[in-house]
């Protein structure tokens, strides 16, 4: 080879040479627009799942302060207040109907207004009420059940979340998340308890289309109990590690991990105090070249 080399004239030599310098700075330069553009799309990518992220979590939360405001607007609403305190403050047969009636027709109000709301339910020591819309479970029992033990332990708490189950007050067996309001009833000694249940089907729907984004969401309630997307990220190592992590509230946490034999950016992020809850996201390197 150093033999044919030197049996090249001194033209040619110089054109070998000028070839390899070309091959050489061609090489390197494409390497290195290689790795930028490496960086860039991963970059990007990375930018578009956090204001995905941001944005789930600015329709949640929109959503939830939207049940929160109908709440109160029902529970400081004059005709049902009046009503409700008339009846548990006398209780009799001629009051019974016409406060089961303005009850229902405030529930039903109630959820008219917002999809995730799934049911409704009034708990008080001299009467129960619903909206008579869905079938009622009649052996389901506030005081013996996980919600009347909470506010047992925590009498003082004015709301409450509970995790992910079965509907237990009506048929159906519908996935619900409930919620409990304790609220107070206008010259009455007692206190009457709203339960709500959000459809987690109606949160399922949310993340629908944000998968092109990440590999695998979850949304995890302050306590970090399973709320909504994909179950097998709670088992992950990761999660716990990324739990720990102190995130405030409007802020996404990134952070690149080894998991599952290759590296993946891991997004967190807490919605506002008074929403609560979190969102987990997964984004392996595979899914910015799909993108």
């Amino acid at each position: 080879m150093k033999r044919s080399i030197h049996d090249l004239k001194f033209r040619n030599k110089i054109v070998l040479i000028f070839v390899l310098m070309f091959l050489c700075s061609t090489g390197v330069g494409s390497l290195a627009y290689y790795r930028y553009m490496s960086t860039d799309i991963v970059d990007n990518f990375q930018e578009s799942s956090e204001d995905v992220m941001m944005q789930l979590a600015d329709t949640l939360s929109t959503r939830i302060k939207a049940v929160n405001t109908r709440v109160n607007g029902m529970l400081t609403n004059y005709t049902f207040t009046t009503t409700l305190s008339g009846y548990l403050n006398k209780p009799s047969d001629s009051n019974v109907a016409n406060t089961l009636g303005i009850v229902a027709d405030s529930l039903k109000n109630l959820e008219s207004g917002e999809p995730l709301i799934g049911s409704s339910f009034i708990y008080t020591d001299k009467g129960e009420f619903e909206n008579f819309v869905k079938l009622r479970r009649w052996d389901f029992s506030f005081q013996d059940s996980l919600f009347g033990e909470a506010y047992r332990e925590n009498p003082q708490a004015a709301i409450q979340w509970f995790p992910v189950m079965a509907d237990i007050i009506f048929m159906g067996n519908e996935s619900v998340i409930p919620c409990v309001w304790r609220f107070g009833i206008q010259d009455y000694v007692g206190k009457g308890y709203l339960i709500i249940q959000i459809k987690q089907r109606e949160i399922e729907d949310v993340l629908e289309g944000k998968y092109q984004f990440f590999d695998k969401i979850v949304i995890v309630d302050q306590e970090g109990r399973f709320i909504a997307g994909s179950r097998e990220l709670e088992n992950s190592p990761l999660f716990s590690i990324m739990e720990e992590k102190e995130v405030s509230g409007g802020k996404v946490l990134s952070s690149n991990y080894q998991h599952e034999g290759g590296s993946s950016i891991w997004l967190h992020m807490e919605m506002s105090q008074k929403t609560g809850g979190k969102f987990m996201g997964c984004v392996p390197e595979t899914v910015f070249w799909r993108a």
